[in-house]
């Protein structure tokens, strides 16, 4: 194989690469302005090609590489230079153009990512142009007027004859239809929703009006499913939706549009009973008709189900029957619970919670815990949420009547609940069910607005409104709890009043005995408080127990005149009884939920110390926050004798 031969095909590939670039850049100076026509240039190409065929040279040959950019180079630069002068002639295939350049440019990023994305930049553009050009036709083949529609069949750009159904075509290559079509149907909506009759007619056979026309006295209803089944038809006729696969429900909601017409005529017949019947079959008609068309499905079911569910749910939900199965829920005697938190119900609070700028806030606070709850106030939510899942398809007046029931069981549960737990309030099980389920309707009292109110019709958004019933259900739930824990804590402290310190030695039998026994209901309360509650309030309450106790012994024992050393140990044994409540924080540190749990070990260290401890007690800053240094220094002097070391210890305790 001759070198020389071989190092001309390098050369005459780098060069064509070379010149192919600089026309093709549109950054250049030469952009477009080669002296050699692109025709020319490919057929150079070509031949270079066959040369490297001929000479059977590898896939390694670099030069290959650099070909096949000349290849597409030239392909690009040819769609450039043509693409206005083929857009004149014809938008659709100008689009061909442009679809097919953009696809080169996606083979090709090496070896000069820079080069590609400036040349895409500028094919980009051609869009803008395109659609500009699409505009211009689709203005002259469809016209709007206050109270018509009309497509022409054709259009004659020049001596070139465009058809509608081109131009259709050529909006759904360059993304557009929707824009035009969302337009086209919202007028034609509107059209329909006046009380004239929508009639279309043939214009000199080339194109179709679509008209209103001024109507009879008809039923509303009737009047809007005709114009509907009118403008449907002139949509399948004249703009060929079916055959383009445009979906028009995506425009129309049907449901929404034709719902206040068909409460309005069920209002307005003289029977009720047959109403329901009689507007069923219409829409059952209006369906099958616009099955026909191909619009929908021939299963599609929605608006004569929405009619069928209405006559149901108006004879589910009747306000006595509702009202009567949740007053008996209410009533039931609370033995059955269930463990609930964000993970078992059907939204949670923390996905709702926006700041203003959009970014989610610490939702932390704003999660159901993990507590137990009565299976009836579950049932009851249950029903709250069957009923306005069930109303969102009702008529705006029926719709109005289900959220006031809605928030009539609320009100309901209120005023009976309350009434019957307040007697209750001094057992552990009923008022923490009670104090958990107030929490659980708080949790769906925020839920539900913002789960609903997007749903309903702007008129009836307030109706939706449950934040008023918060506060009302947080205070009940707040004294019934507050009242039982009021009740144990008395309790517990009726026991240990009963102890005498300065008498240790003598009654310690008895004083354990009375100890025990305040001890023993912390331990009832933890036991029901550890099943029910949540963590947080678990915690929280048995601290404030544990407080309570600590808070009546540790000073009792700070107040003593005199602990002499038989005295020592009985005091240390009783105090250490309480310290073993530690374990009902299970595993946690008592010292997060108990304020005066460090006193306890504190006393207890104190009288287990000497007085150069205490001294080094003192330095440490151990007491501060406390003890007081007159607490320490009456302790001192309780438990030590008079000597010159006490004296030294008091003197450091300043």
């Amino acid at each position: 194989m001759d070198p020389a031969e071989l190092n001309k095909l390098v050369i005459d590939v780098d060069l064509q690469k070379q010149n192919l670039i600089e026309i093709t850049d549109p950054r250049k100076p030469e952009f477009l302005q080669s002296e050699t026509s692109i025709n020319e240039i490919e057929n150079q190409i070509a031949e270079i090609e066959l040369k490297m065929l001929e000479l059977n040279l590898g896939d390694d040959f670099k030069p290959w590489k650099d070909l096949n950019l000349c290849k597409i180079l030239a392909n690009i630069h040819s769609a450039i230079e043509s693409f206005p002068t083929v857009l004149k002639g014809s938008i659709s295939d100008a689009i061909v153009i442009f679809n097919k350049a953009k696809e080169k440019i996606k083979c090709v990023r090496e070896p000069d990512p820079e080069l590609m994305q400036r040349i895409a930049e500028k094919i980009i553009n051609w869009q803008g142009r395109l659609k500009a050009a699409v505009e211009d036709v689709w203005a002259e083949l469809v016209k709007y007027q206050k109270d018509s529609i009309t497509v022409f069949s054709q259009f004659n750009k020049g001596e070139k004859c465009i058809r509608t159904e081109e131009i259709i075509q050529n909006l759904i290559e360059l993304g557009y239809i929707e824009e035009k079509m969302s337009f086209l149907i919202n007028w034609g909506i509107d059209l329909c929703k006046r009380q004239d009759h929508l009639i279309a007619e043939n214009i000199a056979n080339n194109g179709v009006k679509l008209s209103s026309k001024e109507s009879s006295k008809i039923s509303p209803l009737f009047l809007l499913l005709n114009n509907l089944k009118e403008f449907l038809l002139f949509l399948c006729k004249n703009l060929k939706i079916n055959e383009f696969s445009i979906d028009v429900l995506k425009f129309i909601d049907l449901i929404w549009l034709l719902k206040p017409k068909i409460e309005e005529t069920i209002q307005e017949l003289d029977d009720p009973s047959q109403s329901y019947q009689e507007i069923y079959e219409i829409i059952k008609d209006f369906e099958a008709t616009i099955s026909e068309y191909k619009i929908v499905d021939k299963s599609y079911k929605e608006l004569s189900n929405i009619v069928q569910g209405w006559k149901a749910i108006k004879a589910k939900y009747t306000q006595t029957q509702v009202m009567g199965k949740v007053r008996e829920l209410i009533l039931i005697e609370d033995i059955r619970i269930l463990e609930i938190s964000d993970a078992t119900e059907r939204g949670t609070i923390s996905s709702i919670m926006i700041t203003s700028d959009k970014k989610k806030t610490d939702t932390h606070f704003y999660k159901l815990p993990t507590m137990h709850i009565s299976e009836s106030t579950k049932k009851i939510v249950e029903i709250i949420y069957k009923i306005l899942d069930d109303s969102l398809i009702l008529p705006e007046s029926d719709l109005l009547k289900s959220l006031r029931l809605a928030r009539e069981c609320f009100m309901l549960y209120k005023a009976l609940k309350y009434s019957t737990i307040s007697s209750k309030s001094t057992q552990l099980l009923p008022a923490c069910l009670f104090y958990n389920n107030c929490l659980y309707l708080i949790h769906h009292l925020i839920l539900i607005p913002a789960h609903y109110s997007h749903h309903l019709p702007p008129n009836l958004q307030y109706a939706i409104y449950l934040a008023d019933l918060i506060p009302i259900f947080q205070s009940e739930a707040n004294q019934v709890f507050f009242q039982m824990k009021d009740f144990y804590r008395e309790k517990m402290l009726n026991f240990v009043r009963k102890l005498q310190f300065h008498k240790i030695e003598a009654n310690y039998s008895e004083m354990e005995r009375v100890l025990n026994a305040s001890i023993a209901v912390i331990h009832e309360c933890c036991g029901v408080w550890r099943e029910v509650l949540s963590k947080r309030d678990y915690f929280k309450s048995t601290g404030n127990m544990v407080d309570a106790l600590i808070g009546y012994l540790v000073p009792l024992a700070m107040k003593l005149e005199d602990i002499v050393m038989e005295d020592t140990p009985p005091l240390k044994q009783l105090l250490w009884k309480v310290f073993e409540l530690k374990d009902v924080f299970l595993g946690e540190s008592p010292v997060q939920f108990s304020q005066q749990w460090e006193r306890l070990v504190l006393l207890l260290d104190l009288l287990d110390t000497d007085l150069a401890s205490i001294v080094v007690f003192h330095e440490q800053s151990r007491f501060k926050g406390k003890f007081s240094v007159n607490e320490v220094k009456h302790l001192v002097c309780a438990i030590f004798e008079d000597n010159e070391n006490r004296r030294k210890c008091l003197e450091h305790l300043v």
